[in-house]
């Protein structure tokens, strides 16, 4: 059976990475100056806690040389539901050597503290720049992570919660995009609208 190719998300990923690739690295291409990825694959559920999805991102990327062979690695945000690159927040650059965080991300206190402090992506990012200087394997630097959410609770209905109906339809739609069988999104759906009121 042949293999089914990932394609990138580009529309509902919640993370996406410009790398400016360096021209004086003997296994880059002249000619392609820059590379772009995203942190969901079409027909793949992301995972839920988005601070340790970005990490791994990073780790993968650190992995697969990318630091070695780019000028620095930009990191952005959506926005919103979609992602749409021209509202999207710049997180930080990172180089071989060193980050940024963006100032705009300083500047908003809230976000700052949340995402960055609360989630542990600011101690994740000096550790790994420490792991970087002193040669440590970057691996041991997620967080071990709890099994809380299994794939089965996109479906459970008391771990579900919706402001709307559109909401809940759009929040189905997508299920059904990233593979859940049809049958089980409508009655996961029926039973959501059967068990809660929404705002007329």
């Amino acid at each position: 059976m042949e293999k089914q190719k990932l394609t990138p998300d580009k529309l509902y990923s919640t993370y996406y990475w410009v790398i400016n690739l360096d021209p004086k690295h003997s296994e880059n291409n002249p000619s392609v100056p820059v590379m772009h990825g995203y942190s969901k694959f079409t027909g793949h559920d992301e995972a839920k806690d988005k601070a340790l999805l970005m990490m791994k991102k990073i780790i993968m990327l650190f992995s697969c040389g990318y630091f070695l062979k780019s000028t620095n690695i930009l990191f952005y945000m959506k926005e919103g539901i979609f992602l749409d690159k021209s509202n999207s927040r710049l997180l930080f650059s990172m180089t071989k050597r060193d980050y940024k965080i963006h100032p705009d991300c300083i500047s908003d206190k809230v976000f700052y503290e949340d995402f960055f402090i609360k989630k542990g992506v600011l101690n994740f990012l000096t550790r790994f720049y420490d792991c970087i200087f002193n040669n440590k394997d970057v691996q041991y630097l997620l967080p071990k992570s709890k099994a809380t959410f299994s794939k089965d609770d996109y479906l459970n209905v008391s771990k579900q919660h919706f402001h709307s109906r559109n909401q809940l339809y759009s929040y189905c739609e997508k299920l059904i995009k990233n593979g859940h069988p049809y049958e089980a999104v409508m009655s996961f759906q029926r039973k959501y609208e059967d068990n809660n009121r929404f705002p007329q």
